[in-house]
């Protein structure tokens, strides 16, 4: 895993199969996965969203739309920081993937934005 700074308020972790925007702001923080996220790059994805957790942050955002795959693992590993989330009273929003089922879940189970397309 590489993890370097490409600006100071972006941080970027790259595997072979992924790479992890990670992105603070006056909006909160916005992680990006790209490429496939499989059970090899799950163990540093995971300790990277649980780490974030600890900062002062009400509001996590993770977009998936950039992601070709997601392994069985890194939804849980999604499913457990959104727990840990709830847990420390911050929203953790899920974007772009058919995981969301085209919408937004906060880590309340809430979704926003679009129903789910059916068919």
């Amino acid at each position: 895993m590489i993890t370097h700074p490409a600006s100071a308020d972006v941080e970027v972790v790259a595997t072979p199969h992924f790479t992890v925007g990670i992105e603070h702001n006056e909006r909160g923080t916005f992680v990006r996965i790209v490429g496939a996220l499989d059970a090899q790059g799950v163990p540093a994805f995971r300790r990277r969203l649980l780490a974030l957790l600890s900062l002062p942050l009400e509001q996590i955002t993770v977009d998936t739309t950039g992601a070709i795959f997601v392994c069985w693992s890194g939804i849980d590993v999604l499913d457990e920081v959104a727990a840990a989330a709830r847990e420390r009273q911050n929203d953790m929003l899920l974007n772009g993937s058919s995981y969301a089922r085209g919408a937004s879940r906060t880590s309340s189970g809430a979704a926003q934005g679009s129903p789910a397309p059916t068919g």
